[in-house]
């Protein structure tokens, strides 16, 4: 919970230009200055032997390749059911980037099958994944706590989300098919005024909601909630303002409650 920014991307053609596609747009990012970026890596390339990037064959790093490249895509089994299937990637190149306080943003490619399985209440159904013939991605990253005073406040934000979007305009302009969904939507409008204006608010939401959380549990478990927002210096003042907010949208026009 928190403002995130999600998005996927596909790709058409084979190895060699996913390889170019993730080496430009690794390159564009170590231009930009992320605070920390990972180098590109593999989970079974199909040519093992020329593979230009590091191997990876370790049984828990390849778990954590998989369920890092794992497409969720949603199926409809009839008109009442709508399901979301897992689909496990087959070949998978991918490379992290981080600033301080965000979220690591995974970006990566991975080829698909072109059926799979999936049980759904006791029947086996096989779904067309729509991902053959290209390779695909998708993930998201928060980068709402990239504002908290520790990390650098309001401008360190700025500098993560904007990061973030400069490397996604740069995956299309490198020919991806790239959507997103951005909490802020910053990316659709690009105002960086409201995209202030919408962490304060995210910021004051998360604050009402962690605290109210936090009263309604015990005295003696109070002290184990952990949520970053309460790191804020100004935790206490958010949290108000939160709740006048909740409040003015419950009653937008200020009429007296009834007693």
């Amino acid at each position: 919970m928190g403002l995130t920014v999600y998005y996927e991307y596909r790709l058409r053609g084979g190895v060699d230009a996913a390889r170019r596609f993730i080496h430009d747009l690794h390159r564009f990012a170590e231009s930009i200055g992320f605070d920390d970026i990972h180098g590109p890596r593999e989970v079974r390339p199909p040519d093992t032997d020329a593979c230009p990037n590091p191997v990876v064959s370790e049984p828990d790093a390849v778990k954590w390749f998989d369920l890092a490249g794992t497409y969720y895509v949603e199926k409809n089994i009839d008109e009442a059911d709508l399901v979301v299937v897992p689909v496990s990637p087959k070949h998978v190149i991918r490379f992290g980037v981080r600033d301080d306080g965000a979220e690591t943003a995974l970006l990566g490619l991975a080829t698909y099958p072109q059926v799979v399985n999936n049980e759904h209440e006791g029947v086996e159904h096989v779904f067309e994944t729509d991902l053959s013939g290209c390779y695909a991605w998708r993930s998201f990253c928060k980068t709402q706590y990239a504002s908290l005073p520790r990390h650098g406040g309001e401008s360190n934000f700025l500098r993560a989300h904007l990061n973030l979007v400069r490397v996604l305009d740069h995956a299309r302009e490198l020919g991806a098919d790239v959507t997103v969904r951005d909490d802020s939507d910053y990316w659709v409008h690009r105002d960086t005024d409201r995209l202030l204006e919408s962490v304060r608010d995210w910021n004051r939401m998360i604050a009402s909601f962690t605290g109210a959380f936090k009263d309604a549990m015990g005295d003696d478990r109070r002290d184990g909630l952990v949520a970053p927002i309460l790191e804020h210096d100004a935790f206490e003042h958010l949290e108000a303002e939160g709740l006048d907010a909740i409040e003015r949208l419950r009653n937008p026009d200020g009429d007296a409650q009834p007693d």
